[in-house]
């Protein structure tokens, strides 16, 4: 009976690294795609501060 108990504690740990490695993955993607808008957003904001866009 332990063993099974054992073998049972192994599945569940190796599925949990395995949903925490999937969330790592996934918030590394989602903070890169931030980080990326967030640059240009920045590259737009000093260039319309630089020379304001001249609509006319």
């Amino acid at each position: 009976m332990k063993l099974y108990h054992k073998v049972e504690l192994d599945g569940l740990y190796q599925s949990y690294e395995e949903a925490i490695k999937k969330y790592q993955e996934g918030t590394i993607k989602n903070l890169t795609k931030a980080q990326l808008e967030l640059r240009s957003n920045l590259v737009v904001h000093a260039q319309v501060i630089a020379s304001p866009l001249n609509l006319s």
